[in-house]
């Protein structure tokens, strides 16, 4: 998904589930969910397969989708662009006089819909897709304020942090060294890692649902400095993981 203003790219997001549920996951709490989360299909799921009976996100949005008074499969949900694009959740001034454009590309919908393996595949049709956003009409007095800013090209920095997602596909091996693509004019502030197994192109496999790997170390180098500083030294199946779960649970304080 792309966002621009009079056809200038503000911020693209690609591999938008895998983008929007990793950054979700750590930065929206269960209220979340209880109180918003549903009108914009958020529900996180507490067991890997879609199983109504075990599986409570699973079984609430099944329910909100199939099982209502409407024609069966019909639905509407509503997700505002702050949890998509990084310049929607910084940027909270007005925008005067820009053309606002989102572009979507969609993947195919094996990777759109989850269900079980005794159910019939299943299909996502989109009817309509409406972008809504606030009207502002200034008074007299600031339109003058605006125009003369505009008049005189006065230079306003826009400071966000933008989103990025790449994904790469490892060798079989027990160590690997990824080297992402980051512009020269920016400083990376967070990376969030996932790793995923079997999950693309089936909709049986739940794509919300992460996996350890068993990961035993994994370390950031940006300009010769090391983050973290120490290993994490973690072991999953000991149920080691203390240091890793801290800096997941510090990550909404912190980002915010």
């Amino acid at each position: 998904m792309a966002y621009d203003l009079s056809g200038q790219n503000i911020e693209t997001v690609n591999n938008l589930g895998q983008a929007t549920t990793m950054l979700g996951m750590l930065k929206y709490s269960n209220d979340f969910q209880l109180a918003e989360g549903l009108n914009q299909l958020w529900y996180k799921d507490t067991v890997t397969d879609a199983n109504l009976t075990t599986n409570v996100g699973f079984t609430v949005r099944q329910a909100y989708i199939i099982k209502k008074p409407t024609t069966k499969g019909t639905f509407s949900f509503c997700i505002p662009l702050n949890h998509i694009f990084g310049f929607c959740e910084d940027y909270t001034k007005v925008i005067y006089g820009f053309k606002h454009t989102l572009t979507i590309q969609r993947k195919n919908d094996n990777d759109a819909n989850f269900r079980s393996a005794a159910a019939a595949i299943g299909k996502v049709n989109l009817t309509k897709v409406s972008l809504w956003m606030p009207y502002v009409i200034p008074s007299d007095t600031q339109r003058l304020n605006l125009n003369s800013v505009i008049r005189e090209k006065v230079t306003i920095p826009v400071a966000f942090y933008s989103r990025s997602c790449e994904t790469t596909t490892p060798q079989q091996t027990s160590k690997m060294t990824w080297r992402l693509g980051v512009k020269s004019d920016e400083k990376p502030r967070y990376i969030i890692v996932g790793f995923q197994t079997n999950k693309d192109n089936d909709q049986t496999q739940n794509a919300s649902i992460f996996d350890h790997c068993n990961l035993t170390n994994i370390q950031v180098m940006i300009n010769k400095i090391r983050y973290p500083e120490a290993d994490y030294e973690l072991s999953f199946p000991n149920q080691q993981v203390s240091r890793a779960y801290t800096d997941v649970s510090n990550f909404k304080e912190n980002f915010c």
